[in-house]
């Protein structure tokens, strides 16, 4: 049997609640307990930072897709095939990654929903 029978979820298993699990049980070793409503503000802020950087991430990325495509064309107009075989391979990896990038950001959206959700509840 597991000591973590009773949770819904166990913890630190889930990338998702990872940050508010470890900021809510490691904070609380040595100081002052923080208050709900400051940890949710740090999270927050924490999410947002990490979408903002996942934004800019993925900006840079299809900057590179838009590169590639055209230096795609140009290559192939002057018939280097191999070289534009291996550079549609970097394209379609670029597009997985901006799907992956995309994916991240709405996982991190929900988890900032979450955490309204409980700040709301908490204020009731």
């Amino acid at each position: 049997t597991s000591p973590h029978e009773d949770y819904d979820e166990p913890p630190f298993t889930t990338h998702k609640n990872f940050a508010i699990t470890n900021l809510a049980t490691m904070g609380n070793l040595f100081g002052k307990e923080k208050p709900l409503k400051e940890v949710l503000r740090e999270n927050k802020r924490m999410i947002n930072r990490a979408v903002r950087e996942l934004d800019r991430e993925r900006a840079s990325l299809e900057k590179e897709e838009k590169r590639l495509i055209i230096d795609i064309k140009k290559f192939a107009k002057a018939g280097q095939n191999k070289t534009v075989k291996i550079m549609a391979k970097d394209l379609v990896r670029t597009r997985q990654h901006i799907a992956k990038f995309i994916e991240m950001r709405s996982h991190l959206q929900g988890t900032a929903l979450k955490l309204q959700t409980v700040k709301s509840h908490q204020a009731m």
